[in-house]
């Protein structure tokens, strides 16, 4: 795996600069499925499948879909043979010459796009050369992403230590198609969380990830680097301590002063502590900034280690980073 980092941009007003910066982390190698099958002379095969999760990988409880168009081309351009995946998204294309080099078209309703591109997942334009039964594609609708079941999550602050206001709700979510007469549903508590700000679903394990920020007047639970962990049990969320940054091998600073209280807790904010943090497409890995000392540090979302814990340094001089947007393969940064 091979990591970059470059400038994206910057632009000063006044004594302030805001940067983006670009990291490319992974790239994809073509959907290779060939363990699963043999593949038959004169045949080129595959399946289309519902990627629910947009992860490119075709997981057991994705289904197959029905009533894709699949084309064979040859180099001259000329169709050799259609196919329409079956209940199961399964295709076959026979007839064909072993060793003949095909281009693979699909067609789909205008509600379905290609999911992201991964193992399993290849775009709506292939090429392959006969005999070949790996070809996959994986397609994802609004629906999958965003319906009336999908909750908006955020984080709401509360006065006071942990201890003074333990029951009030720092992670709450709303029904996408909320009104004003709809009830906020509370994911996490003060007592658990104490001050987070940056958050992170991991839509497989329904996990929610949190980090905690420095802010004045709103306590923190299990300290400045700390990240919690909101499990859903089947009938409700319970929180706990994830993982720390310190107890990761990472340099992370002590706050001064620690009573949220003092006027002077609030000059450390900004300046000590975490950032955003967000997921990777495929949920294997949390991404979340130092701010302590300006890197964007991954953590595997199961079982860290100091071992398996990265940090990258964000480039800049006099600049604290914070916000984070994952998108195309890259994490923009965003610092003041």
């Amino acid at each position: 795996m091979k990591n970059s980092i470059s400038q994206w941009s910057r632009v000063s007003t006044r004594n302030y600069y805001y940067v983006a910066i670009a990291f490319v982390f992974a790239l994809f190698t073509k959907a290779d499925m060939s363990a699963q099958c043999i593949p038959a002379d004169g045949t080129i095969q595959g399946i289309v499948f519902s990627d629910v999760n947009n992860d490119g990988v075709k997981d057991a409880d994705e289904i197959g879909l029905s009533g894709v168009l699949v084309r064979v081309h040859g180099s001259d351009g000329s169709e050799l043979g259609t196919s329409t995946t079956d209940n199961h998204g399964a295709f076959a294309i026979s007839g064909l010459i072993n060793g003949q080099k095909v281009r693979i078209l699909f067609s789909y309703s205008n509600e379905l796009y290609p999911s992201r591109f991964g193992k399993d997942n290849a775009t709506s334009v292939q090429f392959a050369t006969v005999p070949q039964c790996n070809i996959g594609l994986g397609l994802i609708s609004d629906a999958d992403l965003c319906n009336s079941k999908t909750e908006i999550l955020t984080t709401c602050f509360v006065q006071g230590t942990v201890t003074e206001r333990p029951n009030m709700p720092t992670i709450v979510g709303i029904p996408y198609g909320f009104n004003s007469a709809t009830p906020a549903r509370k994911f996490a508590m003060h007592g658990e969380t104490g001050s987070i700000w940056g958050l992170a679903y991991k839509s497989r394990t329904k996990e929610i990830f949190s980090s905690a920020l420095v802010k004045q007047y709103s306590g923190l639970k299990a300290g400045h680097d700390a990240i919690f962990k909101s499990t859903f049990n089947g009938t409700m969320y319970v929180t706990s301590l994830y993982t720390r940054l310190g107890d990761l091998g990472q340099s992370v600073g002590t706050l001064s002063i620690t009573d949220v209280a003092d006027c002077d807790y609030g000059k450390q904010v900004g300046k000590i502590g975490l950032g955003a943090i967000v997921i990777s497409p495929d949920e294997k890995f949390l991404y979340v900034v130092n701010i302590y000392n300006n890197t964007l540090v991954r953590i595997p979302t199961v079982n860290p280690t100091a071992a398996n814990t990265v940090a990258y340094q964000i480039p800049g001089t006099d600049i604290h980073a914070f916000a984070l947007k994952y998108h195309n393969d890259k994490i923009y940064v965003g610092t003041t």
